[in-house]
């Protein structure tokens, strides 16, 4: 694994965790959309579903998402980072090597 999967893993990683954790994690998971700067529209694509899935879930109006959809949510957006040149990963690389 490169150096930079496995700095892109520990980022998916810590997004996950921090999803799962969150008393509403609809809007921890907007958050996160929100700083990769995607839409609704490009992530939805990227995962397989339509813009409404990932809206109902980010505003709550579905159950907390499980596990297999907090994964495709992060490697979505992970996804996208990497083509744009992965500025967001490198970004949160360095708060992730200072906090370690």
């Amino acid at each position: 694994m490169s150096a930079e999967d496995s700095l892109a893993k520990e980022v998916a990683i810590r997004i996950a965790g921090e999803i799962v954790l969150a008393k509403n994690p609809g809007e921890v998971m907007k958050r996160w959309r929100e700083r990769f700067n995607v839409s609704q529209v490009q992530l939805a694509k990227y995962m397989g579903v339509t813009p409404s899935v990932v809206s109902d879930y980010e505003g709550g109006r579905r159950k907390s998402p499980g596990a297999h959809l907090i994964r495709r949510y992060v490697e979505a957006l992970i996804a996208i980072d990497k083509e744009r040149g992965s500025p967001v990963i490198s970004e949160l690389s360095r708060f992730i090597a200072v906090s370690d």
